[in-house]
């Protein structure tokens, strides 16, 4: 699941792969709040998270990929509140 904000600069973006330089759950959540930071500062952050529930509590907008193409998209509450995505992502 991907994500980024709505007020995307590309002159300023910012993309990172937690699980490679961060394996430990609780650096990375340190390392996540790092990213909220960063993107309240003005940066887009584009992050590419396989814990869909640690990726929609902090993202403006969510993209979900399966076998290489978007299935879906939508702001966080629209994914959230989805019955689709709650089953197949969520364990809702």
């Amino acid at each position: 699941m991907g994500c980024m904000s709505p007020r995307a600069n590309w002159g300023q973006v910012l993309t990172f792969d937690i699980d490679l330089y961060c394996p430990e759950r609780c650096a990375s959540s340190r390392l996540i709040n790092k990213l909220v930071e960063i993107n309240k500062a003005g940066t887009s952050v584009l992050l590419v998270e396989q814990n869909s529930r640690c990726a929609l509590d902090i993202c403006h907008r969510a993209y979900v990929f399966e076998i290489g193409k978007i299935a879906f998209s939508g702001t966080r509450d629209e994914l959230v509140n989805d019955e689709r995505i709650r089953k197949a992502y969520l364990g809702a």
